[in-house]
């Protein structure tokens, strides 16, 4: 055993000295809960794990340590304002800033995500600067629709000029769904590839808890949940209106600027509902470990990761068809996104059932991260 470690420590340090230096640039990274904060950590933590020097660049929005180590990685977080409720930044450059960006060194690879993001236009600038190579990870598949009209305005300006740079600029663009792929390709990307979004399975089990307890839920009780950030786009309002319909509790997990609208609506409609606000992972399986269906009514997807999740868990399914859902969903699970009748209908049949175990193999970080590396 004694002759084992050695080799094993030998093994690894070769495979840091063949691994590429790589910067993972996200506007959103943990302790922030997201989709892209979600993929982020995982695609890093993966890549480091092949063998990979991995350094991750993110905005400071969270008011947190803005230079550390998280599982033998630096974390470099730039100072920012927050804007928009907490839902776009902007970087704030001040003395600490320079010395964050003046200390992070070169790389062979550089990775952006989400074409409509500041750090994604600061990692492609330097990916240029330096000769770097840029990957670009597009997150979404279509427009940006606010309910503001002037954001969506700005919005579609930004993808006109700075979006369609990224998608340009960058030497491949790698969509999480066919649907962004396609839309890539539509704003002009030169080189594309399909990597499906991916969890890491073994995590998502369910667990022993006392959330019911917690919360006051009887053990008969039947209890829908949604995860995710409380934006208009996520359909959470359609989900409390067709509550009104069906016999069982709702548990919503996040949080975001929507949260005091849809907990007035939850509560003028009589629906029994508990917002739990932002959660840690263990937070989410939890939800997870205590629900009878899982809903995503969002109107907007790339590959949505809460449904990854709820699928790792076992749990019967209703879904909005938008984006990459339907790669992990059968026609039967899914609904056109608005339609709060349909909703109440599938939820009721949806409680009815058991759940079921499901392939996701093509869905996994370990099979994924593989890929990923074979284009850095």
């Amino acid at each position: 055993m004694a002759r084992g470690k050695p080799a094993s420590a030998s093994r690894r340090r070769e495979d840091r000295e063949n691994g590429k230096r790589v910067l993972l640039c996200a506007n959103y990274f943990l302790p922030h809960r997201d989709g892209v904060a979600n993929y982020a950590s995982s695609l890093a933590r993966h890549l480091s794990k092949l063998g990979n020097d991995v350094t991750i660049l993110t905005f400071n929005t969270d008011n947190v340590a803005s230079d550390e180590r998280w599982e033998g990685m630096r974390v470099v977080r730039l100072p920012c304002r927050n804007l928009l409720s907490g839902t776009y930044t902007l970087p704030k450059k001040n003395e600490e800033y320079s010395r964050l960006s003046s200390s992070l060194g070169k790389f062979d690879t550089i990775i952006t995500n989400t074409r409509f993001f500041p750090m994604t236009w600061l990692g492609g600038r330097l990916a240029r600067k330096t000769g770097a190579r840029w990957i670009h990870v597009e997150h979404g598949n279509r427009f940006v629709k606010h309910q503001n009209p002037f954001v969506s305005l700005v919005a579609w300006l930004v993808d006109q000029t700075l979006g369609k740079w990224v998608f340009r600029s960058a030497n491949i663009t790698v969509g999480i769904a066919p649907a962004n792929v396609a839309f890539a390709r539509r704003m002009g990307a030169k080189k594309t590839a399909y990597i499906p979004n991916a969890i890491e399975l073994e995590r998502f089990k369910k667990v022993k808890t006392d959330l019911r307890e917690r919360l006051g839920i009887a053990p008969e009780e039947k209890v829908v949940v949604f995860t995710g950030r409380l934006i208009k786009m996520k359909g959470v309002h359609d989900l409390i209106d067709a509550m009104k319909g069906v016999d069982a509790c709702l548990l919503v997990v996040g949080d975001g600027p929507e949260r005091p609208r849809l907990e007035t609506q939850a509560k003028e409609a009589g629906v029994r509902a508990h917002f739990l606000g932002k959660q840690d992972e263990h937070g989410v399986i939890e939800a997870l470990s205590i629900a009878d269906v899982f809903v995503n009514p969002s109107y907007s997807e790339g590959m949505p990761t809460s449904v990854l999740e709820a699928a790792a868990m076992g749990l019967p399914i209703v879904a909005t068809d938008v984006g990459g859902t339907k790669e992990i969903l059968t026609k039967e699970e899914l609904i056109t996104p608005g339609d709060s009748q349909g909703l109440v209908r599938i939820i009721k049949n949806k409680l009815k059932e058991r759940g079921r175990k499901r392939n996701l193999t093509r869905f996994t970080w370990d099979e994924n991260a593989k890929r990923f590396e074979g284009i850095l």
